[in-house]
């Protein structure tokens, strides 16, 4: 079997690569103003039906819009975590390495099944509820919109926004790859990414969420502009050739 080796980009490269990351990170204050106008998100992400339906539709434009601009922020959060993963990275592609791209990826997929439930599924359930005003059918329709909303959230906000993305970034300061102070900053931000995942055990995360983004959206912008600058201590940048892991396939 071979394995997969990286290379030095060049500046040009690199200079790109930290502008994406950049501007991935600062992406995320769009739908955070947008939305937070509209629908006082994200708090209002717990509200039962009866107010978030018809706020919803109060308010369609501009939150249509936010949370199309919150999933073209999760969309384009797998280069840029890719590209920060593989920063100053030479040598045989190592486990570490494998598990931060599986880890970027699983974190963008479930981010975008996360808010694709808003953009498809609860405006129509809005639409329906204006449209029938018995108790019975609203019941029914507040019964669907909170198992949508909490198995939704589940994918989204716990398994892309905090588990995976906690992964990738341990995964990726694992490494040698990344300067030491970038390492070092990365070790509580991890901490405070994957702590909303306590509610998975019944523990209300409260400020946490707010916490852990700010942390990482500090941190990707501040490894952005270092990358977009050059400001790498080269000698100890390159990868180690331990815990190499072969491409999958044998090719």
């Amino acid at each position: 079997m071979t394995t997969v080796a990286l290379g030095p980009l060049p500046a040009s490269g690199e200079r790109v690569r930290g502008l994406l990351t950049v501007a991935v990170s600062l992406l995320i204050f769009v739908p955070l103003t947008v939305l937070g106008a509209a629908i006082g998100w994200p708090a209002s992400l717990g509200d039962p039906a009866e107010t978030a339906l018809p706020r919803l539709l109060e308010n369609e434009l501009p939150t249509r819009l936010g949370y199309l601009v919150y999933l073209a922020y999760s969309v384009a959060f797998l280069p840029a975590a890719v590209g920060v993963s593989l920063w100053r990275r030479q040598g045989p592609v190592t486990v570490a390495v494998w598990i931060a791209v599986g880890a970027a990826a699983a974190s963008a997929l479930a981010r975008t099944v996360g808010i694709t439930r808003w953009l498809s599924t609860a405006f129509p359930l809005a639409e329906q509820w204006r449209r029938n005003p018995s108790q019975a059918t609203r019941e029914a329709i507040a019964v669907q919109f909170g198992t949508l909303n909490d198995f939704g959230g589940a994918i989204g906000e716990i398994l892309g926004v905090s588990v995976f993305a906690a992964l990738w970034l341990a995964a990726t300061i694992a490494g040698p790859g990344l300067p030491r102070w970038a390492r070092r900053a990365g070790v509580p931000v991890v901490v405070l990414v994957a702590a909303p995942a306590v509610e998975l055990a019944g523990v209300d995360s409260g400020a946490l969420v707010s916490l852990s983004s700010a942390s990482i959206t500090l941190w990707l912008a501040a490894v952005g502009v270092a990358m977009a600058r050059g400001r790498a201590d080269r000698g100890r940048g390159a990868g180690s050739a331990q815990g190499r892991a072969p491409l999958p396939g044998g090719r």
